[in-house]
């Protein structure tokens, strides 16, 4: 279902937030985020740490979960917030994985786009809601 047209910043939760790279059309499907535009998609997934492991327990379970068919991997710490992020070849196309953790959960982003620059700012652009 089409709930129409997002930018700028877009509180996706009462913990995590988003700055936008642009304007994108705003869906949801199977309880996911789903953010689109001209040759980008975007899906968000929210997740709390129910297992109670530190931050960098968690990114080190994903990255060995996607393996070695990750390209490009980015890593980045910004106070509390650590994010992670690579690349895969999926039937020949470029498709982005990333996480953005904290001791509360984590938001899952996959996504695919002509311009890698859109999904790695998609990425940076998550941060804790300023009204939390």
């Amino acid at each position: 279902m089409d709930l129409g047209i997002v930018s700028g910043t877009y509180v996706m939760t009462e913990h995590w937030e988003v700055v936008l790279p642009g304007m994108f059309r705003k869906s949801f499907e199977d309880e996911d985020l789903v953010l689109t535009r001209t040759e980008t998609e975007i899906r968000v997934g929210i997740w709390g740490n129910d297992q109670g492991a530190t931050t960098d327990e968690r990114a080190r379970w994903f990255a060995e979960e996607a393996g070695s068919s990750r390209l490009d991997p980015v890593t980045e710490r910004d106070g509390e917030l650590l994010r992670v992020g690579w690349f895969t070849l999926e039937e020949g196309e470029r498709v982005f994985e990333g996480f953005v953790l904290d001791d509360s959960g984590h938001v899952h982003v996959i996504g695919s786009s002509d311009d890698d620059d859109v999904l790695l700012a998609f990425l940076r652009g998550i941060r804790h809601h300023q009204g939390h």
